[in-house]
């Protein structure tokens, strides 16, 4: 096992260029075209590409390109010491993602889905950037369903700010997120059908026709929904003057 792996070191070498500015990589044929079938058709077909023994990945950023090998070599990334920023790391591990898709790449991908996981629920909200990379993976992907569910919790107390005047705090994200519903339709429908599964058969019968009952509820529901670990929620409707216990039952 070992010893076959060591020969996919060996032989020839293929010059990837990265990049607009073709930073350049030598890299062992064998080995690239083991993990990725993309650039076994590329060196081993009847492509420009197998010619001249090297390809231009045009769109593809020197960093992500470098976690790519990084992985390929190891089954890891590793940060760099000066990526502190979380919003940094996840940009980075989104553009990995992406490109290990685009070239079909071979490996197990769940420990970065749990890292962008982890990422998202510390942060918050994803940042308007990371939404607009998710979107350009593929629908169904892991990691893009992951940024559009991340935003359903901001959405819903977008909403409770519209019908029940509450989290004022929140105005600026929310002016970013209804600014990407307008720029991207598939985002808008991806982040509905999100945000319907969070709730949809999860409100509890009752007689209030409070506004202020429903958008809370719905909140709470979501953060639920979101896998964020929290005790049974007390929540204060400021607009009915009482308290309303909601148990999350797990």
């Amino acid at each position: 096992m070992l010893s076959s792996k060591l020969a996919l070191y060996q032989g020839p070498n293929v010059t990837v260029y990265v990049g607009q500015t073709k930073e350049t990589f030598q890299l062992p044929k064998l080995l690239l075209c083991y993990y990725s079938p993309y650039f076994d058709r590329a060196f081993n077909g009847e492509f420009i590409e197998a010619a001249e023994q090297s390809i231009h990945m045009q769109e593809t950023s020197i960093e992500a390109f470098q976690a790519l090998i990084q992985f390929i070599y190891i089954s890891q990334i590793t940060f760099s010491t000066s990526m502190t920023d979380w919003k940094d790391r996840l940009t980075l591990l989104l553009e990995f993602l992406k490109t290990a898709d685009e070239i079909t790449l071979l490996g197990d991908f769940e420990p970065f889905f749990a890292q962008v996981k982890e990422m998202l629920i510390k942060a918050g909200q994803p940042l308007r950037l990371h939404v607009e990379k998710a979107m350009e993976l593929p629908t169904g992907h892991a990691a893009r369903k992951l940024v559009v569910d991340a935003c359903v919790l901001p959405y819903a107390e977008y909403l409770a700010a519209v019908t029940a005047t509450l989290y004022k705090g929140r105005a600026e994200l929310a002016r970013d997120l209804v600014q990407m519903l307008e720029d991207s339709d598939t985002f808008a429908a991806e982040l509905f059908r999100a945000y319907s599964k969070s709730v949809l058969n999860k409100v509890p019968a009752h007689n209030s026709k409070s506004d202020s009952f429903v958008a809370l509820f719905l909140i709470t529901v979501v953060k639920w929904q979101l896998y964020i670990d929290q005790p049974p929620t007390a929540i204060t409707l400021p607009r009915t003057n009482f308290l309303l216990r909601i148990t999350l039952l797990q």
